[in-house]
């Protein structure tokens, strides 16, 4: 047995429907637009680590060729100055766009009052080949196993952080802060350190 199909819609019916569909799509559209501008004006959320101190992770320093004994920093202890982090990688096409800003930035930072370290679990072989083949001189700490990624819950790169004097995260960084709002946040807390003295 078969089924007669439904009879077709009066056409001012079906016109009236598509506009009001039309009109309901365009309305959902700019309140998705509206909603994406107020977020993206909104404060970033932090990550849960200000103010606190992390576990300290004690990891190799690279150099630029491999050698039998190396340097070996404590990432999160206290020290002389305020100390900034930043999380990075080969692998990481943002890291890599960005790494003449961080080159810079770790070039000048001993004259703005504070350290700096990179840190990136990528193989050794590779950040050697890419930082020779850019002429980047930054200090990259090798993270292996991944403690000082866990201890800052890095979960995306590029990653930083800014520890006081007594190694207390200050201020976790987003992945598009510029190499100057960087600076001006370390020199504030360089300032800060200064005049506890």
């Amino acid at each position: 047995m078969t089924t007669a199909p439904p009879p077709p819609m009066p056409p001012e019916v079906t016109v009236a429907g598509r506009r009001a569909t039309a009109w309901a799509t365009i309305a959902l559209a700019l309140l998705l637009v509206a909603a994406a501008i107020m977020l993206r004006g909104q404060q970033r959320p932090k990550s849960g680590l200000e103010g606190q101190r992390v576990p300290v992770a004690t990891l190799p320093r690279l150099e630029p060729k491999a050698q039998p004994e190396v340097q070996r920093v404590e990432v999160g202890a206290a020290g002389p100055r305020p100390t900034l982090l930043h999380f990075w990688g080969p692998s990481c096409p943002p890291c890599v766009a960005h790494g003449g800003d961080i080159d810079a930035l770790a070039r000048g930072a001993a004259a703005d009052g504070f350290a700096m370290w990179t840190i990136s679990a990528d193989e050794p072989g590779e950040i050697r080949a890419l930082m020779a083949q850019k002429g980047w001189t930054f200090p990259v700490l090798h993270d292996a196993a991944l403690k000082a990624h866990a201890a800052f819950r890095v979960f995306a790169l590029p990653s930083a952080f800014a520890l006081d004097r007594a190694g207390v995260v200050r201020r976790a960084f987003p992945a598009d802060a510029s190499a100057e709002d960087v600076r001006a946040a370390m020199r504030d807390l360089a300032d800060a350190a200064a005049q506890k003295e």
